[in-house]
C-alpha cells in the first residue's frame, strides 16, 4: 500500500515538473540517495543520475518548479 502511494507521488510530482523533469528527477533521486553532497559535480556521479554532469545545471536552469501544486502534493 505505501509503495503504491509513493509510486502515484512520484509520478504526480513528475507530471508536473515541466522542462527538464527528466534531469530533475534524477537529480531528486541523487540528493534523496547521497550520504554526503559537495557539489554538483559530486551529485552526477551517483548511479541514480543517469545523465553527464553539465545536466544537473541545465536542470535547475530549465525548470520552474509549480510550487503551488508540489506543495499541495506533501499534504494529500
Amino acid at each position: 500500500m505505501i509503495f503504491n502511494e509513493l509510486q502515484q507521488f512520484r509520478q504526480t510530482l513528475y507530471d508536473n515538473l515541466g522542462n527538464a523533469r527528466d534531469a530533475l528527477f534524477d537529480l531528486m533521486d541523487a540528493v534523496l540517495t547521497s550520504a554526503c553532497i559537495v557539489s554538483f559535480v559530486s551529485l552526477s556521479q551517483s548511479p541514480l543520475f543517469r545523465r553527464q554532469w553539465s545536466s544537473t545545471y541545465e536542470a535547475l536552469r530549465d525548470s520552474r518548479l509549480p510550487r503551488s501544486k508540489v506543495l499541495k502534493l506533501g499534504s494529500v
